[in-house]
């Protein structure tokens, strides 16, 4: 049977503290890891500075609490749905403020942004969540390349002696499996890994509109 985890935040933007955001990236492990089939995880995250068309941010920082939050996402294989900018107020510049993370991209359709209700400078979100039957499959192994330590990756690939190994004797169907052979190897050493688990689907669609879902 399905079952489904729906959680609502609020990241205020007036904590930057380490622990807060620290906390906030966690979370987006815990929930992946708790074996629910369904993650519906939606709010007002506060991350003017992702651009979530191309899920980059404004500048070189690495070690920012956008940067972080991204990661988390793409390590636990998260989708964030909305890209249009969700908040505005007169002449300030649009944001998109109020996320939908999912643990499958099918998972919403139908998005709409709408006027904001009252005196919220908020859009409404209207979509579909689409749920499913599960049908259990083996679990599946997916490479985690962002925690990949390719310093010593390059560095035994620096200690091969490619111009013998791939010399001009050779056919070049030989030299390309010795090369994908290598790569995979040395994947296998500096590239770590995580066991996902498959879900089969059969959809069943829950409409969910401005009456139960309002983003504040």
């Amino acid at each position: 049977m399905t079952n489904s985890l729906w959680g609502l935040i609020y990241r205020t933007p007036s904590n930057s503290s380490k622990e807060y955001n620290d906390k906030l990236v966690n979370l987006m492990s815990e929930a992946t890891d708790m074996g629910y089939s369904h993650i519906l995880i939606m709010g007002d995250f506060n991350y003017p500075e992702i651009n979530w068309e191309t899920w980059n941010t404004k500048g070189d920082r690495p070690n920012s609490t956008e940067n972080k939050f991204l990661e988390a996402l793409q390590d636990n294989f998260l989708y964030q749905h909305t890209t249009k900018p969700t908040r505005w107020r007169g002449a300030d510049t649009p944001h998109t403020l109020d996320l939908l993370i999912t643990n499958e991209e099918e998972m919403i359709s139908n998005l709409e942004y709408m006027s904001p209700l009252g005196k919220s400078d908020h859009c409404v979100l209207s979509f579909d969540f689409n749920c499913y039957v599960n049908i259990k499959r083996a679990p599946k192994i997916a490479n985690l390349y962002n925690h990949g330590n390719y310093k010593e990756f390059i560095q035994e690939l620096n200690k091969i002696d490619w111009h013998n190994k791939l010399n001009a004797e050779n056919s070049i169907d030989k030299n390309w499996n010795y090369f994908l052979t290598i790569l995979k190897e040395l994947e296998s050493r500096f590239v770590p890994t995580k066991t996902m688990t498959q879900i089969g689907k059969k959809r069943n669609v829950f409409p969910i509109d401005k009456k139960n879902e309002r983003v504040n």
